[in-house]
């Protein structure tokens, strides 16, 4: 029997593992630290339990709107682990852990700092946040309990701070040292997704208007546009457009305007305030000595260089090139100009016009979005003025782009904005500038995705979240050059 084990010392494992077991089950699932009051630990836990919950709720919105965003995915991310944070700081405190109050200051300090973010990026970067469509409730809901989180977040910290110092500084020290790699994702973040998206494109074009051959009257033209994207990020183009106008040999001055009128002696200083507007109303403005107004140009073409949705990537090289023939027994100059706006690249929602109706959406119902978008709208102002001569008025075409949001705390605050693309088919109360032209603006958005009418500061404050790089080049022909060979052109 030299072999075989002893019945009793396996008895009495067993039977220390089985008084060991009751004991864990037996033991109660929360256990008081000795040197807190029963009503704060028990308010700690509530708060923690709480902050638990938001942080998850944060994460599953933050992951709805991430799409495949990467950076935005990060977010979500770091929300987990404010969550993971808090759930271990509420365990820790249940059952009385050494560190119980080291981590409860912890989680309590990531909650301070979530909630300091999401104020700053209200105040200072969310567009809805003076946007006249957001109610006055939702305001102040939204800042009663960012700010009630912040203040409840910062005092558990005061009141467990001295408790904190009793432990143990080489967990805390490891738990900084594993910090020590998202300093690298940061710098990532910074240099790759937030500088350039919040910096003007970077972007070149040259224009050349030149003549190929000659049938006389008729000079054909080549009309040669080239765009690239100097920038290390991609960039979208909501609107680009370009246009060949010819002037007719027969110069005509332009009509006075208004403060001209007034002034009984010399025009000539109207006429020259006029051509070179220094407002930036007029980009297509300039004066001449035999100056023909733009009002008598005619237009010999129009086209445009991109149409919704479009964009550049990093270093790509674009050339447009028409041919457009030019009578030069009727004119003498021939102007070809190219406006164009590009926006850092943003997330596309959806794509509306700007009717005063259905409003139809590209994604959704494309027919009736095409009818809207190609149908011309009067100026709004025009509505309540009645118009002597319908040619007086102003058409337009419109298109609103509106920007999807990319975390749950731009939901939050309200943060939608849409880019309304404007052309502008003719403004006789503007007779400086040559048409079509495009306009390009920033609003701030209702829940739907229309426009409302910014303020001062709310304008101000898109334009520095998302600068726009307008680019106006001009190109110029007279028939009187020489046409060059075709080997050197």
């Amino acid at each position: 029997m030299n072999g075989a084990p002893s019945a009793q010392p396996i008895g009495r494992k067993l039977a220390r593992s089985i008084r060991r077991h009751v004991k864990s089950w037996t033991r109660p699932l929360f256990k008081k630290p000795l040197d807190i009051s029963k009503a704060q630990w028990w308010w700690l836990l509530v708060t923690l339990g709480l902050e638990v919950l938001a942080a998850l709720a944060l994460t599953g919105g933050q992951l709805y709107f991430a799409g495949t965003q990467i950076f935005s995915t990060l977010g979500a991310a770091i929300l987990f682990a404010i969550a993971v944070a808090n759930f271990w700081a509420f365990n820790s405190t249940r059952k009385a852990a050494s560190s119980w109050a080291r981590d409860a200051v912890i989680a309590e300090g990531l909650m301070l700092l979530l909630a300091l973010y999401i104020i700053v990026k209200d105040v200072f970067k969310s567009a809805g946040r003076w946007s006249p469509s957001r109610s006055a409730l939702s305001n102040w809901l939204v800042y009663a309990t960012v700010v009630a989180v912040g203040v409840v977040a910062l005092l558990w910290i005061l009141l467990l701070a001295g408790r904190a110092e009793k432990v143990q500084l080489t967990k805390t020290a490891a738990i900084i040292t594993a910090l020590f790699p998202l300093a690298g994702l940061l710098q990532s973040w910074l240099v790759n997704y937030y500088l350039p998206g919040t910096s003007a494109p970077q972007i070149d074009i040259s224009a050349e208007l030149t003549p190929q051959t000659t049938t006389k009257p008729i000079i054909h033209l080549s009309a040669k546009i080239t765009i690239h994207n100097r920038g290390t990020t991609r960039v979208d183009i909501p609107a680009a457009l370009m246009r060949v106008t010819a002037y007719p040999k027969t110069t005509q001055q332009p009509e006075p305007s208004y403060m001209c009128e007034r002034d009984s002696g010399d025009q000539k200083w109207c006429q020259i305030a006029g051509g070179v507007d220094i407002s930036g109303a007029n980009s297509g403005a300039d004066f001449r000595r035999e100056a023909t107004p733009a009002t008598n140009a005619q237009l010999l073409y129009a086209g445009l260089l991109a149409t919704g949705g479009a964009f550049m990537t990093p270093g790509e090289t674009d050339t447009v090139q028409r041919e457009i023939d030019l009578d030069s027994s009727k004119f003498r100059l021939a102007r070809l100009s190219i406006s164009a706006v590009f926006l850092p690249s943003r997330r596309i929602e959806d794509l509306k016009s700007c009717g005063y109706y259905s409003k139809a959406s590209a994604y959704t119902d494309p027919r009736d979005f095409s009818l809207e978008v190609g149908s011309a709208l009067p100026f709004p102002v025009q509505e309540y003025v009645p118009a002597i001569d319908k040619r007086a008025l102003g058409r337009y075409l419109c298109m609103n782009y509106k920007i999807a949001l990319n975390d749950i705390i731009g939901w939050l605050t309200g943060d939608r904005s849409v880019v309304q693309v404007q052309m502008i088919l003719s403004d006789p109360q503007d007779p400086f500038n040559e048409y079509p032209d495009i306009f390009v603006i920033y609003a701030p958005a209702d829940r739907k995705g229309n426009p409302t009418q910014p303020d001062l500061h709310t304008s101000t404050m898109i334009r520095e979240g998302t600068p726009m790089s307008n680019q106006f080049v001009v190109a110029e022909y007279a028939p009187g050059d020489p046409i060059p060979p075709k080997d050197k052109n």
